[in-house]
C-alpha cells in the first residue's frame, strides 16, 4: 500500500538519481514494446514522465528528447540510457523499485534533490486525461 506524504501525495517508490534535478512533475505513460514508442510519435510528450519496465537508448530514442523525465524499472548507473541521460541533463531514475501500481495519466513526481537516491510520489487526488 502507498504510504501518503503530504497534502495528497504519496510514495510510489525510489530508485537511483543520475544528477540532481529538483522536482520533476509529469504525466506517467507506459511504454512497454516498441510498438508502443512508435506509436507515441506523433503525440505531444511534454510534460509525460516515461516509465519502462527495461529499454535502452534504441528503444527510446524517437521519443527521449521529447519526455520530460524516465523512470527505468532496470538497469544501472554505467547502463547507456544512464549515461546519455547525464550527458544530456534528462531526469532518469534507474533500476526504480515501485511499490505501487503506476498508471497512464497518474500525475508523478520524480524527486531528485538527492545525488543517489531518487524518490517518486504521486498525486493521489489528481489524474491527467489520456
Amino acid at each position: 500500500m502507498a504510504q501518503s506524504i503530504d497534502d495528497g501525495e504519496e510514495s510510489v517508490g525510489v530508485g537511483q538519481n543520475l544528477f540532481c534535478a529538483g522536482e520533476v512533475r509529469g504525466v506517467a505513460r507506459w511504454f512497454r514494446n516498441p510498438a508502443d514508442v512508435v506509436s507515441a510519435v506523433a503525440d505531444d510528450l511534454s510534460g509525460v514522465i516515461a516509465f519502462v519496465f527495461q529499454g535502452g537508448m534504441t528503444f527510446l530514442s524517437p521519443i527521449l528528447s521529447e519526455v520530460s523525465g524516465v523512470v527505468c524499472t532496470t538497469g544501472s548507473l554505467e547502463s547507456h540510457l544512464a549515461m546519455l541521460a547525464r550527458e544530456f541533463e534528462m531526469p532518469c531514475v534507474m533500476a526504480a523499485q515501485l511499490d505501487v501500481v503506476v498508471s497512464d495519466g497518474d500525475t508523478v513526481v520524480l524527486h531528485l534533490e538527492d545525488p543517489d537516491r531518487a524518490r517518486i510520489t504521486r498525486d493521489a487526488r489528481l489524474k491527467a486525461l489520456f
